[in-house]
């Protein structure tokens, strides 16, 4: 289980679609810019605003029900 805060900085594998700014190389879930790999924050998980987000036994901590 992670943190929501520290949720929000992985990447969401439900992200499909991404727009590549020119001169970016799309790499699965991760850009890479002249050499710098970089996950655009519009690919990031959004925790428990998500459907698949679950509750851990912390209030503060959870996990993605993919994972289930």
């Amino acid at each position: 289980m992670i943190t929501e805060e520290e949720a929000t900085t992985h990447w969401c594998p439900y992200i499909r679609i991404v727009i590549v700014p020119p001169g970016a190389v799309w790499a699965g879930s991760i850009y890479t810019n002249r050499g710098e790999k970089f996950t655009p924050q519009a690919c990031n998980c959004i925790a428990s605003r998500c459907m698949k987000w679950r509750p851990g036994s912390n209030i503060d901590c959870g996990y993605c029900g993919i994972a289930e």
